[in-house]
């Protein structure tokens, strides 16, 4: 008899997997779609949010309405879709900055007490 591993998804469901890693890569590509997903809507938000400002900026407000909505919908979407697809590396990019910070802080806590 084979040992199985389970887990409990975000929704409450219970997965079974035969090995280990079967099971951390189901629970990785969980968090990568999370990810994606949180970065491609604050992508979508950012996206439409520098249009709308752009059009503002630009005094593009005389163009047909259309064109308006159509150009801050092209761009949230443009922006949702760059999110998603740099989400692993903006995290990275967190995740680094936050370690750096935590660093300097107690380097610079030394330095102090030196």
């Amino acid at each position: 008899m084979s040992t199985r591993y389970g887990r409990r998804t975000d929704d409450d469901t219970v997965e079974y997997y035969d090995s280990r890693q079967e099971m951390e890569a189901a629970e990785t590509k969980e968090n990568r779609e999370f990810r994606a997903f949180t970065f491609g809507l604050l992508g979508l938000l950012a996206g439409g949010f520098l249009a709308y400002h752009g059009i503002q900026k630009f005094d593009l407000s005389d163009w047909p309405k259309f064109a308006r909505f159509s150009s801050i919908f092209a761009t949230g979407i443009a922006g949702a879709v760059a999110g998603a697809m740099l989400a692993e590396f903006i995290w990275w990019i967190f995740v680094l900055s936050i370690c750096i910070g935590i660093l300097y802080g107690i380097c610079g806590l030394i330095w102090a007490l030196v």
